[in-house]
């Protein structure tokens, strides 16, 4: 998908989203994620691949596997998301270097 077509594609809503940078074991450098709660086609608390691309302006987040998601409404952690984050974090063996929702998106 080329960098402009991702921004017209159909998009899926993320609610109470957040995004975090992280250090993973395997990784050179460090990669940013969003997590959330997407209410569409795959219900449920979600941390998404490395982000690839991220447009302020339309509020959509482009991440390396392809997905495309648009931030809905305010920033947030809701406790299935927070799981489903720590969950993630063991998994991929990743430390949390910093949370960046409010310097990417600031109110």
């Amino acid at each position: 998908m080329s960098t402009a077509d991702w921004k017209k594609v159909a998009a899926e809503a993320i609610e109470d989203w957040s995004i975090w940078e992280v250090q993973m074991f395997d990784e050179y450098g460090p990669t940013r994620h969003l997590v959330g709660w997407c209410r569409d086609v795959h219900r449920g608390a979600r941390v998404s691949s490395e982000i690839a691309a991220f447009d302020t302006a339309t509020r959509r987040v482009l991440t390396r596997s392809g997905r495309v998601y648009v931030l809905d409404g305010p920033p947030g952690f809701l406790p299935d998301a927070r799981y489903t984050w720590e969950t993630w974090l063991a998994n991929y063996q990743a430390t949390v270097l910093r949370e960046l929702t409010h310097e990417l998106m600031p109110e």
